[in-house]
C-alpha cells in the first residue's frame, strides 16, 4: 500500500473541520427584518376562460414601520 501524506491530513483534519461546522452556531435570526410568514394562491379556471384567484399573504413587517406591500396582479390577457 502507497503512503500518501496528504491523504493522513486529511484524515486528520477533516472530522475537526466537520465537528466545528456541526457545531458552530446558528446566525441569530435578526428582529428588524421583514419576512413571509404564509403565502397560499389558489387558481381555478372556469369554463368561459376565466380563472378565480385567491391569493393570502401574511407577512411580518419587523421593526420596518412598513404598513403595505406593492402587489399587482394582471386582470386581463390576449
Amino acid at each position: 500500500m502507497h503512503y500518501d501524506p496528504a491523504m493522513k491530513w486529511l484524515r486528520v483534519l477533516l472530522p475537526i473541520i466537520l465537528l466545528g461546522l456541526w457545531l458552530a452556531p446558528a446566525a441569530p435570526a435578526r428582529a428588524g427584518e421583514e419576512r413571509v410568514e404564509r403565502l397560499s394562491a389558489s387558481f381555478a379556471v372556469q369554463a368561459d376562460g376565466t380563472v378565480d384567484v385567491r391569493y393570502e399573504l401574511h407577512w411580518d413587517f419587523g421593526e420596518a414601520g412598513r404598513r403595505g406591500i406593492q402587489f399587482g396582479i394582471r386582470t386581463r390577457e390576449p
